[in-house]
């Protein structure tokens, strides 16, 4: 602090995208709501259904979870109780984060022409398994350990429309 009682102060801009976060109905819903409008009472105490792939993600990078998967964790677990957030465990953070495997990015293959972002490979929901947790157990968002729910590659963001 400087004499006569003023204080330094510091600003942060972050991208509302990194790291961990919630994306609003608003991120792909015309006019749905944003973050601001969510009430603190949606967003705690609600059911928590962890579905673990991390070994199939072992074998296979681009790794797609399935309605089978889902309904195989089911079957070892339960069934995922209505109002849950379902987060997908790949293990994919555990080794990479903060490293540029996290991104796997695949230098072989041309960059995206409307963005410049070389195609990634990481594991994601795939959207038959999206389209039943949302449709079938009436969950209330997802959650994963990578960069996006959605394979990368895959046209119009299916998984982020559906939840």
């Amino acid at each position: 602090t400087k004499e006569g009682g003023a204080r330094n102060k510091q600003a942060f801009t972050l991208n509302g995208g990194s790291g961990t976060h919630i994306d609003a109905p608003s991120h792909f819903i015309p006019h749905g709501r944003t973050i601001d409008a969510l009430s603190a009472n949606e967003l705690v105490e609600i059911p928590l259904a962890i579905v673990d792939v991390s070994s199939f993600v072992k074998q296979n990078n681009d790794f797609s979870c399935t309605l089978q998967h889902i309904l195989d964790d089911e079957q070892l677990s339960g069934a995922i109780a209505p109002g849950s957030l379902v987060c997908l465990r790949t293990g994919w953070a555990e080794e990479r984060y903060g490293k540029q495997e996290y991104y796997n990015y695949d230098e072989s293959a041309p960059a995206d022409a409307a963005s410049a972002v070389r195609h990634m490979h990481f594991p994601a929901f795939g959207p038959d398994a999206a389209k039943f947790l949302v449709r079938e157990r009436s969950i209330v968002g997802i959650g994963i350990d990578t960069l996006s729910p959605d394979s990368p590659g895959v046209a119009g963001f299916p998984v982020h429309h559906i939840v």
